[in-house]
C-alpha cells in the first residue's frame, strides 16, 4: 500500500497527519509448508531485518507496517512488525532476501500504466493477482488494485465461483453456464464481473473495438479490448481472443494497456494489438473456471 488515501478527521486529530503512516507491505506464504524468516531481512525499497523468528505457516500472511499506531486506528488491528523508510508515490523497488542472502522477491512496482493507477493515491492498495500461483510480480498485468478502498491487510483473498454464488442462496443449485435470470450471461459471466446472477444485468459483456491511437509519433487503427473483472478472484483465468472472420479465434498478441477501479469489487481491463488492426475485427473473451 505504497499511496494511501489521506488521514481522516479523527486520524489527523490523532496526530496521523501524514498519508504514508498508512503505508503496509504484506507477505504472504504460497507454500504447503511453514516458512522460517528469522534472519531474513528487506534490502531494497525499504528497511527491516526479521529477528524475531516469525513463522508463516502455509497460506498465511503476515503485514508489515509503517507506523504501528496509525495502522492500528485505521484498520482496528496491530501490524506486529513495522518497517523503517517509506514506500516512494511513483516507483520503487523491493526486494527481500532470506538469511543466506538468497533472494525471495525482487520486483519494482509503478504508478503509471500499465500498473494500476488506482493504487495511486485513490485509497486502494495494489496486490498479486492470484497469488498462489506464483504469478511474475515484475508483470504489471499480473497486479490489480484493491477491491476496497485501504485493502484488505491481513486477509488473503479467495473468493471462488462456490463462495460467491452463496451469495444468492436460490440459486445454489444452479452451475456456471446455467443462466438463471435469463439475460444472456451464465453464470460464470456473471461471477466474473460481478454482477448480480439473479437479476438481468446489461453492460457487463466485454467491448471491442477498433480505435485510433497514437504511438510514438504515428497514429493508426489498433484493435482494442475491454473487459470488466472481478477482483479478488482465485479460480478464473481471462483469455482475450481475436478474430477476423468470426470463424477462427485466437490469442492475440496484445498489449495490456492498464486497469481501472470502478470501486464495486471489480476493474476494467483494457488490451490493444500490438500492430494496426485490419479493417474489421472481432473480439471475444474467453473464460476459464478451475476446479
Amino acid at each position: 500500500h505504497y499511496h494511501p488515501a489521506d488521514p481522516s478527521p479523527a486520524e489527523f486529530s490523532a496526530g496521523h497527519t501524514d498519508a504514508d503512516d498508512f503505508q503496509f507491505l504484506e507477505l504472504h506464504n504460497i507454500s504447503l509448508a511453514n516458512v522460517e524468516l528469522a534472519g531474513a531481512s528487506f534490502t531494497a525499497g525499504v528497511s527491516h531485518d526479521f529477528t524475531a523468528s516469525p513463522v508463516l505457516p502455509p497460506g498465511g500472511a503476515l503485514v508489515l507496517a509503517r507506523n504501528a499506531a496509525a495502522f492500528q486506528m485505521r484498520y482496528g488491528s496491530a501490524s506486529g512488525t513495522v518497517f523503517i523508510g517509506r514506500l516512494s508515490h511513483s516507483d520503487e523497488t523491493l526486494t527481500i532476501r532470506s538469511a543466506t542472502s538468497a533472494t525471495i522477491a525482487t520486483f519494482r512496482y509503478e504508478d503509471s500504466d500499465p500498473w494500476p493507477m488506482s493504487a495511486d493515491g485513490d485509497g486502494y492498495s495494489l496486490q498479486l493477482i492470484r497469488p498462489r500461483t506464483g504469478p511474475n510480480a515484475a508483470q504489471p498485468a499480473n497486479w490489480t488494485s484493491s477491491a476496497a478502498i485501504g485493502g484488505s491487510p491481513g486477509i488473503v483473498e479467495n473468493e471462488t465461483f462456490t463462495s460467491w454464488l452463496t451469495l444468492y442462496p436460490a440459486l445454489t443449485l444452479t452451475g456456471p453456464l446455467d443462466d438463471p435470470d435469463a439475460d444472456g450471461l451464465p453464470n460464470a459471466l456473471e461471477y466474473s464481473a460481478r454482477t448480480n446472477p439473479a437479476i438481468a444485468t446489461s453492460g457487463a459483456a466485454p467491448q471491442a473495438a477498433i480505435e485510433p491511437l497514437t504511438i510514438g509519433a504515428t497514429t493508426a487503427d489498433y484493435f482494442v479490448f475491454r473487459f470488466r473483472r472481478h477482483i479478488g478472484v482465485t479460480d478464473l483465468l481471462f483469455t482475450p481472443l481475436f478474430s477476423i472472420d468470426l470463424a477462427t479465434w485466437q490469442p492475440a498478441d496484445f498489449l495490456h494497456l492498464g486497469s481501472v477501479n470502478n470501486g464495486d469489487g471489480t476493474e476494467t481491463v483494457e488490451y490493444r494489438s500490438l500492430a494496426p488492426a485490419p479493417a474489421r475485427a472481432f473480439g471475444s473473451l474467453e473464460i476459464t473456471l478451475e476446479p
